[in-house]
């Protein structure tokens, strides 16, 4: 065969051949989606078998790296809540109050109870709100077991969902994986093309 042929030919079929072998390797991660039997083989894409495997370490990765309840306690507890958390403190206190109170009573505190109630929580509302949360962190927020919560999200979710959520998040790198197949696979020709030539 004429060398201007035949190299270009080899680092294409070279290339093709790294691209496939990369695209179908991404492929089998996740197909399929159930064991197969051939023959004497059995097969299933590594992320549908290890699904529940996955779903647990990803919620111990979040947990330990990205978001205990100390992190989800500290970000949840700002000034921005606490003023939000007293002002609906105030209305409600106000409205409640108001409900059940007798008239004899509400006529001692002052025509504007909220008024009142108002006062009260603007001085010392963050106090009562950190210790509402602090009660709150003591006696729920230990019992939230977020690597359960993730575990249990994931394994809820249907095999093709899953493999859309992995795919959202890295499909532009998977991308780069099989082209960078094809530039291998291309080398791989060229030094094979310099070979025979030789």
């Amino acid at each position: 065969m004429d060398p201007i042929i035949q190299v270009p030919l080899v680092i294409l079929i070279g290339g093709t051949i790294g691209y496939m072998t990369n695209a179908v390797a991404i492929r089998m991660l996740f197909r399929p989606h159930r064991a197969r039997r051939v023959l004497f083989l059995r097969f299933q894409g590594v992320i549908p078998k290890r699904k529940a495997k996955i779903a647990r370490a990803l919620g111990e990765a979040i947990e330990r790296e990205l978001l205990d309840t100390e992190t989800l306690y500290n970000d949840f507890l700002n000034d921005d809540t606490k003023k939000a958390f007293k002002a609906t403190l105030k209305k409600e206190l106000a409205n409640r109050l108001d409900a059940v109170l007798p008239s004899m009573f509400k006529s001692i505190l002052g025509t504007n109870l909220e008024s009142a109630l108002g006062h009260y929580i603007d001085r010392d509302g963050d106090a009562l709100i950190e210790t509402l949360f602090e009660a709150i962190k003591d006696k729920g927020l230990e019992n939230v077991d977020i690597p359960s919560l993730v575990e249990t999200k994931i394994n809820a979710m249907d095999t093709r969902a899953f493999e859309s959520l992995i795919l959202s998040l890295v499909r532009r790198e998977l991308r780069h994986i099989e082209r960078l197949g094809f530039i291998l696979g291309a080398i791989i020709g060229v030094i094979q093309a310099l070979i025979l030539s030789a």
